[in-house]
C-alpha cells in the first residue's frame, strides 16, 4: 500500500456515505429521508476489489517472470512512434529499479492528487526552488493565473473561484519562498471575476492587446522594489 488516495478512495467515502444513509433511513423508518445509494455504492466498491484483484495477479505474474528469467525483454507500449497508434516495443534494458517503479503513482492518483492544495502548492515550490538554485540573484515574480471569459470557464467545468482559489496558493507560495506576487488577476477581471469583454481575444482564454496594455500598465504601477 503506498497510502496515497486514489479512485479507491472516492468508492470508499460513497460507501460509508451509503452505509450512514441505510442506518437513517432503518432509524427513521422511511425511505423520504434517505437517499438510495447503497446498490450503487456496492457495484462501485466490487469493481474497485475486481480491480484490485487483477492488478496483484498481474504484479504476481510480472514479478515471477523477472525473477525466474536470466536475461529478461522488456515489453513497453510506446506513443508518438507510429501515427496515433501504440507501438508494443522488446527490448534489452536493466531491471535495476523494477520493483520501485511498479509502486509508483498511478493517473487516477495524480488526478486526485491534482485536485488538492499540498499537490500544488508542492510542485509549484519546487518550481520556485528550482530557479532559484540555478540563479541565486534571480529577483522571482510570481504572477496570477488570469481570468477567463464566463462562457469558457462553464465549457470547462471551472468557476472564477477556482482561478481564485489557485491564486490564492501562488500568493502564499511566493511569500513562504521570498517571492514577489503580482495579482494582474484583478486588472483584467470584472465584478464576478471574470475576463472583462473588452480584454478578449476571441477564444475567452487570451487575453486581446488592450488586455496586455492593461496588464503592463499594472505591471508598471506595481513594480518590484
Amino acid at each position: 500500500m503506498r497510502k496515497k488516495p486514489g479512485a479507491g478512495s472516492l468508492i470508499a467515502v460513497s460507501c460509508v456515505l451509503s452505509a450512514l444513509d441505510a442506518v437513517i433511513i432503518a432509524v427513521t423508518g422511511t425511505q423520504t429521508i434517505g437517499l438510495p445509494f447503497c446498490a450503487v455504492s456496492a457495484l462501485s466498491l466490487t469493481g474497485a476489489l475486481w480491480s484490485s484483484l487483477l492488478m496483484c495477479k498481474g504484479n504476481r505474474i510480472t514479478l515471477r517472470t523477472l525473477a525466474l528469467s536470466r536475461d529478461p525483454f522488456a515489453v513497453t507500449a510506446e506513443a508518438g512512434i507510429a501515427d496515433r497508434e501504440i507501438t508494443l516495443l522488446k527490448t534489452k534494458s536493466s531491471t535495476e529499479n523494477f520493483l520501485r517503479r511498479t509502486e509508483e503513482i498511478t493517473p487516477d492518483e495524480i488526478v486526485y492528487s491534482a485536485m488538492g492544495k499540498d499537490y500544488f502548492t508542492s510542485e509549484y515550490t519546487s518550481l520556485l526552488t528550482g530557479i532559484k538554485t540555478a540563479s541565486p540573484k534571480t529577483v522571482i515574480l510570481c504572477n496570477s493565473i488570469l481570468p477567463v471569459t464566463k462562457t469558457y470557464a462553464t465549457a470547462n467545468n471551472m468557476n472564477a473561484d477556482t482561478i481564485r482559489l489557485a491564486n490564492n496558493w501562488i500568493q502564499q507560495a511566493a511569500a513562504d519562498n521570498g517571492c514577489k506576487y503580482a495579482d494582474s488577476f484583478t486588472a483584467l477581471a470584472d465584478a464576478d471575476g471574470y475576463l472583462k469583454a473588452d480584454y478578449d481575444s476571441g477564444d475567452g482564454l487570451t487575453p486581446n492587446s488592450a488586455g496586455l496594455l492593461q496588464m503592463l500598465s499594472y505591471l508598471r504601477t506595481h513594480a518590484v522594489q
